[in-house]
């Protein structure tokens, strides 16, 4: 990744600032890249997964998802992370990561 030309400035468009759910870069293209080698369809099934592994979505660096009653935020106990929903990781695809 470090190696390769990446028009950096490509990334900075408008789309994510008015988009309601907004991920940061490094951490979608980080479940890109997992999914790709993990053989996810990323179209189909990357939504899903991240939401039944919270333990890998985490590692990935998605944020906890702070609305559940049943996690503690003053302990940092988190069980499950605000994950995208699928029409958010398709879009993000077709419009950042395979528009070349």
């Amino acid at each position: 990744m470090t190696n390769a030309n990446i028009p950096l400035e490509k990334f900075n468009d408008p789309y994510w600032d008015d988009h309601p759910e907004i991920y940061e870069f490094e951490v979608m293209r980080r479940s890109f890249i997992y999914a790709e080698l993990r053989g996810i369809r990323y179209h189909q099934d990357l939504a899903d997964f991240l939401e039944r592994n919270p333990t890998i979505a985490f590692t990935l660096g998605f944020e906890p998802d702070f609305g559940d009653e049943n996690e503690y935020p003053a302990l940092k106990v988190y069980h499950t992370p605000e994950t995208p929903h699928q029409t958010t990781i398709t879009r993000c695809a077709n419009r950042r990561f395979l528009a070349r």
